[in-house]
């Protein structure tokens, strides 16, 4: 009788431990079945139309964090007792911070990262990536939610080294760190990042002896498309050496045919007036990259709906017997400007009386934004870049002939992107470099401790705006505070109208015009102002020396603010200069070391 109720009580005991073991095993397949079932439903969620997160948080970000499902159970398990899988992050192929070539076809990827669980299973897990935004969903949240950038930890602190190390780095042939690829060239502009980026610190501009030459050749009966690109300063070896010739030699440019176009008995002919020369040159000076993080945040949304330009307005001075006339400083140094200001008795410190004022047509200075596949264009002169990783990608390739997955380097003596050279930088390096690139710091105004030098930046300020600088040098665009541009590109050189007529006078057209989206010849890219005053040369191919000089040199669209800037004496006219040179270099950069120069 005993054995028996020993024997049931084991076998009790047994049953009773197995049911607990297969209900546990049970409860830990479910938890794990809701979450690949809540992973299946996110991806599905994020990827099905990713463009719709975009207008949610006006950035092009596009990152989706999947949760742990919130189980409906009153028991504070652990979640090391539920071995719950490690969560996974999908990354949108249009993501700026997922580093996959842009010819992909996937529609997503899914990284494994390492991820601390919470100590409960209740709460939503988040994740703590490098990008410049998050999207987390939780399963409680229909939608997605932005939470803002989490600081930088010491895995993102590693990659900043890893791409400073690789902007200071004087690249050779067949260099170490080139892996499979040829390493510097065989053309190229300089041998390392910061060899050209350099004026007022590290990631700034260049001087112009590191100008390079670029070259546009326009459509003609033979080629009906534009094409452009550099002529290089340096080859790996000297029959590879580029010059004018060899690219004419190379791609045989020839002549394009400038006319009208005459319509007679619904037959419309082209009359041609000359032949001028397919191929322009012109030389382009280093852009500074300082803030290019935040410029590379500014939405589409946010350039379409920047503000109209304002009419102009210009102080218009009062005669004194006992004041004498101060034109020749302003007249000496432009036709256009009219009329003879004299020197305004207050001197700086007098604000801007809106009683004196005289409107000034603001003229055309509308311009507009180059719109690309992945974006308005908010980089190079052009506007032929619309994100970092472009950017950065095609520099690499163009000036240092460091072939990567996203740009190729060029092929000597074709001046084409050769497909076939190896890489010499793997998509890692490519993004730290671009990593890098994005943290350099913002500029910010530096106001004068002097409280009369203030009374004068402040009268500039404002002189600024009224004259219509402002119109195009706008101050706030997106995160970018400060940045004083407009991004768009604008009609603002005096070409030479003998030569290209055709640009000025709507009677004269191209046999073959370009794209119409394609920049015009006259065009380009509203600079930022930030960082202005650490920054001369000024201008695309940095003919201005000093800011004046920029100033003066704007012509076409840009006519009357030039016009405006000459009509004001000469101590306005240095209250505006005093506001520009408040616009300086950041203070907090990465100290330059060394800077190796290639001989030029």
């Amino acid at each position: 009788m005993k054995r028996s109720v020993y024997l049931d009580w084991g076998l009790f005991s047994v049953f009773c431990i197995a049911t607990l073991a297969s209900g546990a095993y049970f409860f830990q397949q479910f938890v794990a079945g809701q979450i690949a079932d809540h992973e299946n439903r996110m991806r599905a969620m994020i990827v099905e139309d990713p463009g719709k997160y975009q207008d949610q948080i006006g950035v092009p970000v596009k990152i989706g964090v999947l949760a742990t499902p919130s189980l409906k159970s009153n028991s504070k398990q652990s979640v090391d007792s539920l071995k719950l899988p490690t969560p996974k992050v999908i990354v949108s192929v249009k993501s700026p911070v997922a580093a996959l070539p842009p010819a992909s076809s996937s529609l997503e990827k899914l990284v494994e990262i390492p991820v601390v669980l919470p100590t409960e299973i209740d709460p939503p897990i988040t994740v703590s990536i490098a990008a410049e935004q998050l999207i987390v969903a939780s399963p409680s949240q229909k939608q997605p939610v932005p939470v803002p950038r989490q600081p930088a930890d010491q895995l993102e602190k590693l990659k900043l080294a890893a791409g400073l190390e690789l902007f200071v780095h004087r690249w050779e042939p067949h260099d170490k760190l080139a892996g499979g690829g040829d390493g510097l060239g065989p053309v190229f502009n300089g041998h390392s990042c910061v060899e050209c980026h350099f004026q007022g610190g590290m990631g700034g501009g260049g001087s112009n002896g590191h100008n390079v030459q670029s070259f546009e050749i326009l459509p003609n009966q033979f080629r009906p498309v534009v094409f452009s690109g550099v002529i290089h300063s340096f080859a790996n070896e000297l029959d590879l050496k580029e010059s004018i010739a060899s690219l004419e030699s190379a791609l045989n440019p020839g002549k394009i045919r400038v006319g009208q176009w005459k319509v007679r008995n619904n037959e419309v002919t082209f009359r041609s007036s000359r032949e001028i020369d397919a191929t322009r040159t012109v030389a382009i000076n280093t852009p500074a990259l300082w803030g290019l993080g935040l410029i590379d945040q500014i939405s589409d949304q946010a350039l379409m709906h920047l503000p109209f330009p304002k009419p102009l307005r210009v102080p218009s001075y009062p005669t004194s017997s006992n004041t004498h006339a101060t034109s020749s400083h302003s007249h000496s140094k432009s036709p256009h400007a009219t009329g003879h200001p004299t020197h305004f008795t207050t001197g700086h410190t007098t604000p801007v009386d809106s009683t004196h004022l005289q409107q000034v047509p603001p003229g055309l200075m509308v311009g507009r934004l180059r719109m690309l596949p992945k974006g308005h264009g908010k980089l190079g002169w052009k506007g032929q870049f619309a994100t970092v990783h472009e950017f950065v990608a095609a520099a690499c390739a163009n000036e240092l002939g460091l072939s990567n997955g996203y740009a190729a380097q060029i092929k000597p003596g074709s001046f084409q992107p050769d497909p076939q050279a190896a890489h010499d930088l793997n998509s890692k390096q490519v993004q730290a470099l671009v990593d890098f690139v994005k943290c350099l710091p913002a500029p910010q105004q530096q106001i004068p401790d002097d409280q009369g030098q203030q009374t004068i930046v402040a009268r500039g300020t404002q002189l600024f705006n009224l004259i219509g600088c402002a119109n195009c040098h706008i101050r706030n665009v997106g995160p970018a505070k400060g940045v004083y541009s407009d991004f768009k590109l604008h009609k603002v050189v005096n070409l030479n109208v003998k030569e290209i007529a055709y640009y000025h006078d709507a009677n004269l057209k191209l046999e073959f015009e370009p794209p119409q989206d394609y920049p015009h010849l006259a065009e380009w890219k509203t600079p930022p102002l930030w960082g202005v005053a650490d920054t001369a040369p000024y201008w695309h191919d940095g003919s201005a020396k000093t800011l004046e000089d920029a100033i003066l040199a704007h012509a076409d669209e840009a006519q009357p603010v030039t016009m405006a800037f000459c009509s004001l004496n000469e101590s306005d006219q240095d209250s505006v200069i005093a506001f520009l040179e408040t616009l300086r270099a950041p203070q907090n950069l990465p100290p330059i070391q060394t800077l190796e120069t290639a001989s030029r």
